[in-house]
């Protein structure tokens, strides 16, 4: 929406909400012990592994790298699957609950970003694009980690889904309202 300055910034909320996502949620999903289960993560050593391909300018032989783009291919169908199992569990108690959780994600996310883009006098594209990324729905990997950690992976299932649903709608309010 906002041309490749727009994707630029959006690339860095990006990277920057990832990391947060592989590191305090993990941490905080875990619990006990949490910082010793980030280091487990391949996460982390892939993305370390591809940025210093990228910084070093480097390419992998196409026979390595083909097999990791079809991986890499088959991961948003394989956690939509895994989305749509815990979807089956979903019972009506919950639902209370999962718009009370996706309030919360869009309303603490726009104040978090009012609040952000206040205090560093974010401005111009930047502004636009923090303000429509605070809104975005929970991302599916969040699923795989309520289930790995047993944290009602169905709540946070529902909670994806609908917070998506409503993202129908807030997201291109937030585009009108940001400009």
């Amino acid at each position: 929406a906002y041309g490749d300055a727009g994707l630029e910034a959006a690339a860095v909320i990006f990277v920057t909400v990832a990391i947060l996502n592989s590191t305090m949620g993990l941490w905080i999903a875990k619990g006990e012990n949490g910082l010793s289960e980030i280091v487990r993560m391949p996460l982390v050593y892939g993305s370390v592994g591809g940025l210093t391909l990228a910084i070093s300018g480097l390419t992998l032989p196409r026979l390595i790298m083909e097999p990791i783009e079809m991986l890499g291919a088959m991961a948003i169908p394989l956690l939509l699957i895994n989305l749509g199992i815990h979807l089956r569990n979903l019972a009506l108690r919950d639902v209370r609950h999962t718009v009370v959780v996706v309030a919360i994600r869009i309303v603490g996310g726009a104040t978090c970003a009012v609040l952000f883009i206040t205090l560093f006098g974010v401005s111009g594209v930047e502004r636009k694009v923090l303000l429509l990324a605070s809104i975005m729905p929970a991302a599916i990997i969040n699923v795989i980690i309520a289930q790995r950690y047993s944290t009602d992976p169905s709540l946070v299932a529902s909670a994806v889904t609908l917070g998506t649903l409503i993202s129908l709608v807030t997201i291109p309010a937030m585009l009108y309202f940001a400009g």
